[in-house]
């Protein structure tokens, strides 16, 4: 892996753990939540039960399935793209939970009271990907407004990659398989082009961090696809390139053996 060479004071780890949980969960996808209940957790549940049920009141029927928020096209796609990503991704955790026995009966009366059943929860999930993928700009014959191919799609699917992998048995194969071929259209996107360079006022360090979201799912989703090692090293080179420092610029060290 050739580290380019970017100046970054702030960045997380957050694009190679989102690698690393997508390419354990190729093998136990809806196996995420196995095993006791971390003591943390219960908070963080409280915490997603709490919006998703605030959630109901921004939830709107479509043809095809449904969305959360105010549209695909408001505020450049961080509306109904990025927002109902991440709210369909809270629902699955809660799903997921559910049947884990992770929720306790308050949280669980709670979801009741707000009309989110579990089947609900799981509903949800499906009609928001369905909406989602039809829109999207490799979708065949998409549905407009399209969104797609920008320079956060890639972070906005990283938040339904976890959604799916939580609710897999849940979500139908055909529905599955529309989501691996736009996360694979967005993965060859991403491997043609260089991670980006550090310019004064803008690291890049961000946009290199999101766009491994991308490529860490088509693997996950088509781990025998033929581009397979294509994404493979793209996804090392992008997140290698989100925590070099300048200096790495002047270097002739390499990550590994390639």
């Amino acid at each position: 892996v050739r580290v380019c060479g970017m100046q970054s004071s702030t960045v997380t780890l957050s694009c190679l753990s989102l690698a690393a949980l997508l390419l354990v969960c190729a093998d136990c996808p809806g196996q995420v939540l196995s095993g006791p209940r971390p003591p943390m957790a219960e908070t963080y549940l409280d915490i997603a039960v709490t919006y998703c049920c605030h959630a109901t009141t921004l939830w709107h029927d479509a043809e095809p399935g449904g969305y959360w928020g105010g549209g695909i096209a408001e505020k450049d796609g961080n509306g109904a793209v990025r927002g109902a990503f991440n709210t369909m991704l809270g629902h699955a955790l809660l799903a997921q939970a559910w049947e884990a026995g992770w929720l306790n009966r308050e949280q669980r009366d709670r979801l009741a009271a707000c009309g989110l059943a579990r089947e609900v929860l799981l509903r949800r999930v499906r009609a928001c990907l369905k909406y989602l993928c039809a829109h999207h700009k490799s979708s065949p014959n998409p549905a407009e407004p399209t969104w797609g191919q920008s320079w956060q799609s890639s972070l906005w699917l990283g938040a339904a990659g976890l959604a799916v992998f939580l609710a897999w048995d849940d979500v139908p194969a055909d529905l599955r398989q529309r989501l691996t071929l736009i996360v694979g259209a967005e993965a060859d996107r991403i491997a043609l082009k260089r991670p980006g360079d550090y310019a004064p006022g803008n690291t890049r360090a961000e946009e290199n961090g999101w766009d491994t979201h991308a490529l860490a799912l088509a693997l996950a989703l088509d781990a025998q696809s033929t581009r397979a090692v294509t994404w493979w090293r793209a996804l090392r080179d992008y997140a290698a390139n989100t925590h070099s420092v300048k200096a790495d610029r002047f270097s002739t060290a390499t990550l590994g053996d390639e």
